[in-house]
């Protein structure tokens, strides 16, 4: 439920119980008096069930909401502003008064930082990879959401350049390794050699200990090579030879395979592709996305000429800031009525795991960071649902040919069989 208060033009904001001594002099209210808002274009308040949840949305584009039991409300802007209400109304229209109001000065320096460097992480990659904001968007939120990333589709669509680019936006270390048959596990992970001026063994760390990992073609090695990923992936540890060190923070895993070519490759298993927290496709760009890479690549390669929006530090913090966005029981639930029908499908061998659910569950506090919210709405859910699920299920039948997408029509007849949270 929507409750527009203020539209376009200055508007009289009822104050109720406030005061000068309340209020202190702020840019964006009228010094004459305390009621009357000036130069916020628009202004919408939103109410929900639980916890009494109000959203301030300001015309800059910049919201942050945090919710409490008593109602209080946090926004994020230029003219950030804490409100309190007691007793809500039970329904506002624009310009109708709304009482027991207060109001106080409140510093939502820690939130605007964040937001500010998820949109550098975001436009610096994008800078480089054209067209694909969309593909650019989830990969930022497997990376704030501490998750890995696969990518398939044909060759020469960018798929290096995108884990490329966001090494270098990160200013994180970057590896790429070349997946071929005859890789083996120490070939990832490293190994003890042997020095014969000392008579002992010493540890060479393999291409794993790093931020950023591309596993290129991961296919086209033997699934004794690709199961060496698995405790990397799942624990952010390696173990070798007894000896269990841990890896790099943070560490991502970016793996690609090409899903037109079969002959002499080894289709991951599905234990494997359950530690992939979303699964996309690149795609074709358009004709004038296309006629814009003519340009960018006429000095060279992007990605050369990119710089770090952010570093390792700050990333982290963004990992475990994760941890502190909000999800409503009744988009939990919204969840699990997602996972459970694939359990039930008749057309589907296999469904969501509860590694997959909880994936899901982080990815959607994930993209709600990214977009500037400090709670998840079912918006996220389903946007979500696609990449972070498709690649989870199994469809029934010998054919794998199109299950990716025969995979994709099954999630979306569910979604739009059950009922969306208000």
């Amino acid at each position: 439920m929507t409750y527009t208060v203020m539209n376009r033009r200055p508007r009289v904001f009822a104050a109720g119980d406030c005061s000068d001594s309340v209020l202190p002099a702020h840019p964006c209210v009228a010094s004459e008096s305390v009621s009357v808002f000036c130069n916020m274009p628009s202004i919408v308040l939103k109410c929900g069930t639980a916890g009494m949840r109000w959203c301030l949305y300001f015309a800059a584009g910049i919201e942050q909401s945090h919710e409490s039991r008593d109602g209080h409300l946090q926004t994020a802007g230029d003219s950030a502003l804490t409100f309190r209400q007691n007793d809500p109304p039970e329904r506002s229209h624009e310009g109708t008064n709304v009482s027991h109001l207060s109001y106080s000065p409140h510093n939502s320096g820690e939130a605007i930082v964040s937001e500010s460097v998820l949109q550098k992480i975001r436009a610096s990659v994008e800078s480089a990879v054209l067209g694909k904001e969309e593909t650019v968007r989830i990969a930022v939120v497997a990376l704030v959401a501490g998750g890995h990333v696969l990518l398939e589709d044909a060759p020469g669509l960018g798929k290096t350049s995108l884990a490329r680019a966001l090494a270098k936006s990160l200013g994180c270390r970057f590896t790429r390794l070349q997946f071929t048959p005859d890789l083996l596990p120490s070939d990832i992970l490293g190994a003890n050699v042997y020095r014969p001026n000392t008579g002992e063994f010493e540890f060479r760390p393999g291409p794993v200990f790093t931020n950023v990992l591309l596993a290129d073609e991961i296919n086209r090695t033997t699934p004794r090579t690709q199961s060496a990923l698995l405790e990397a992936m799942s624990e952010q540890q390696v173990t070798i030879e007894g000896d269990t060190m841990p890896l790099q923070h943070p560490f991502v895993v970016i793996a690609t395979q090409n899903p037109f070519e079969f002959e002499g490759t080894y289709p991951l298993p599905e234990n494997q592709l359950d530690r992939f927290m979303v699964c996309l496709e690149v795609g074709y760009p358009d004709r004038e996305t296309e006629r814009n890479v003519f340009r960018k690549h006429r000095n060279g390669e992007p990605t050369d000429d990119l710089q770090a929006v952010a570093d390792s530090e700050q990333v982290i913090a963004l990992q475990r800031k994760v941890n502190d966005v909000r999800v409503d029981d009744s988009v939990s639930d919204y969840m699990l009525d997602i996972v459970e029908a694939t359990r039930d499908h008749p057309e589907l061998s296999l469904g969501v795991s509860t590694r997959g659910a909880l994936t899901l569950y982080r990815a959607a506090q994930a993209m709600a960071m990214v977009e500037g919210r400090d709670f998840v709405i079912p918006d996220d859910v389903k946007q979500l649902c696609l990449p972070v699920l498709a690649h989870r299920i199994v469809c029934r039948g010998a054919v794998r040919d199109g299950h990716r997408q025969r995979a994709g029509q099954i999630l979306n007849s569910i979604m739009d069989s059950l009922t969306v949270p208000a």
